[in-house]
């Protein structure tokens, strides 16, 4: 196999692992909060909403549509039993800007799901993927903070 990805995970603490890829770019695993990293579940889901967020923002460049920003969160439901599979993903993305056109918006997560992004035809395969958006202008963007997604 001449492997055209390639990395190596390296054990790192207690239950964490050290990961870099053929990229040279090093990432860090943590299933134990012992290293303070994602889990790898959860880096799972950060390179579907990075695969599929990079998507969307080259459609909507292409398309000359001006927005400041980009959010996308996930929510997934799991099996109870193990292996803990993802059983429901939704991704939910959030632009800001003025005067979007919400039709480009559509489009463009449709194409991200159903034509470019690699990690969502892999995942999909597994668990149906929900999406949704919205469109806040700048001002709802500043009473905002996406970090509070977490709360």
């Amino acid at each position: 196999m001449s492997g055209e990805i390639k990395l190596i995970a390296r054990k790192a603490g207690d239950a964490g692992f050290i990961a870099r890829g053929k990229s040279g770019h090093w990432s860090l695993m943590d299933a134990g909060k012992d290293i303070g990293a994602m889990s790898p579940f959860e880096m799972l889901f950060s390179s579907l909403a990075g695969c599929s967020g990079y998507d969307v923002m080259l459609v909507l460049r292409k398309k000359r549509v001006e927005f400041d920003d980009l959010w996308i969160s996930i929510e997934a439901d799991r099996a109870e039993e193990h292996p803990r599979v993802a059983t429901r993903i939704h991704l939910h993305f959030t632009v800001v800007g003025d005067n979007v056109p919400p039709e480009t918006v559509e489009r463009a997560i449709a194409l991200s799901q159903e034509k470019y992004c690699s990690v969502s035809a892999m995942i999909s395969k597994a668990a149906p993927i929900e999406t949704s958006f919205e469109i806040i202008d700048r001002d709802e963007a500043r009473r905002r903070n996406p970090m509070d997604f977490f709360s």
